[in-house]
């Protein structure tokens, strides 16, 4: 059995999205950061600034991507995992 992942991945949460760098990493409201899995940051790059994120365990089998990241007003997905924030 894997290990379960972090509490803070564990517990669905729901944040407006702030954006998405062009490495792929999500920036939300709430301070999190999200790098979303490649075969997934085309459908996540039409997302907009303002809509509202949540963040929940998967329950896809993407191996190394613990999370599922869904659009609220689109009802889209994808698939990522925790990461820092950005160097500035």
């Amino acid at each position: 059995m894997p290990p379960l992942p972090p509490e803070s991945e564990q517990t669905p949460t729901t944040s407006q999205l702030v954006g998405i760098n062009p490495g792929g990493l999500a920036t939300l409201a709430n301070s999190t950061y999200w790098r979303i899995a490649p075969g997934d940051l085309a459908r996540a790059r039409g997302w907009i600034p303002g809509a509202e994120i949540t963040v929940a365990p998967t329950t896809l089998k993407k191996g190394v991507w613990p999370v599922t990241l869904t659009n609220e007003e689109t009802g889209e997905h994808v698939v990522g995992v925790k990461s820092n924030a950005p160097p500035k």
